[in-house]
């Protein structure tokens, strides 16, 4: 994981993040290179867990206590990171991948096709039309 630390590419929002927070790249690092990682909706939350920290030396401690680092799917850029000390529950409950809703999909799709077919327009499988 010491790897992940020294390539990762901070986005500029992530970078805006960081400086508004307080958040130091050293604090991005130890999260980055000795903490757990949560796959939620195509993303990657990083965390340091508490009982893993509990051998940390206190002023380490204190840095990444409660610190979540976001990065992309590939862990390739840092997106965002934050402090929240009931993020890793709400991060459990997130579905695995964002999605709309099928059903919205559906009744859009259908609803397209019918005012298509109305009005004489020959509708593309895009939905542009011909």
């Amino acid at each position: 994981m010491e790897s992940i630390a020294a390539s990762i590419h901070f986005s500029r929002h992530g970078s805006v993040r960081m400086e508004q927070r307080g958040i130091k790249p050293s604090m991005v690092s130890l999260v980055l290179s000795h903490g757990k990682v949560i796959r939620r909706q195509g993303l990657r939350f990083y965390f340091v867990p508490k009982v893993q920290s509990k051998a940390w030396n206190p002023q380490d401690i204190e840095y990444v206590r409660d610190l979540i680092v976001i990065t992309d799917q590939q862990g390739l850029e840092l997106i965002t990171c934050y402090r929240n000390p009931a993020a890793i529950k709400a991060i459990k409950r997130k579905s695995k991948w964002l999605r709309k809703n099928q059903a919205e999909v559906n009744r859009e799709t259908r609803l397209k096709l019918s005012d298509g077919e109305k009005s004489g327009i020959r509708l593309t499988q895009q939905g542009g039309v011909s």
